[in-house]
């Protein structure tokens, strides 16, 4: 009975044929082709080269540093881009008054059992606020408004860690 070899190298091609000639019997894998040419050396040109040196302690930390300034420059602009209202086709209504935002019916808020109730009444309440084109602190005064019960009485305690007159967007 004859043994076939099966093994694969990295490339995925097989290491022997199952001719039994592969190496000459010295222990080395064999190509099949009888031998390795007789000079007693067999590169490997069919391995991967070696991965990079591992990155020192200072390099890694001047990436993550690179990385850090690269986030705060993007949310330096998304500030910038909400303070300026961010939608230039649809401008800031300055003129719309607690009653018309009353008049448009936005829904209380006492608490939410599931998830998704928080959810809803945020969606509706930026379905107000983008009918009457909002400034950012009124949509937090008029929303704060409709807190009531457990929410209102949060609210009331989480308002207290604020500076006082600080905008609430």
């Amino acid at each position: 009975m004859q043994m076939v070899d099966t093994r694969r190298t990295a490339s995925g091609s097989l290491v022997g044929d199952g001719s039994g000639q592969g190496d000459g019997g010295n222990g080395n894998i064999g190509n099949g082709n009888g031998g390795n040419g007789g000079n007693g050396a067999n590169p490997r040109t069919d391995l991967p080269p070696p991965p990079p040196n591992p990155l020192t302690a200072e390099q890694l930390f001047q990436q993550f540093l690179g990385s850090q300034r690269n986030m705060e420059a993007t949310l330096r602009d998304i500030a910038a881009n909400t303070r300026q209202g961010g939608h230039r086709d649809h401008p800031v209504n300055h003129y719309s008054t607690f009653k018309d935002f009353l008049d448009t019916g936005p829904p209380k808020f006492l608490q939410a059992k599931e998830p998704l109730e928080a959810l809803e009444w945020i969606n509706t309440m930026e379905d107000k606020f983008r009918l009457l084109r909002m400034t950012e602190s009124l949509k937090g005064e008029y929303g704060a408004h409709q807190l009531q019960g457990p929410a209102g009485i949060w609210w009331s305690h989480q308002r207290t860690t604020f500076l006082p007159n600080a905008p609430i967007t």
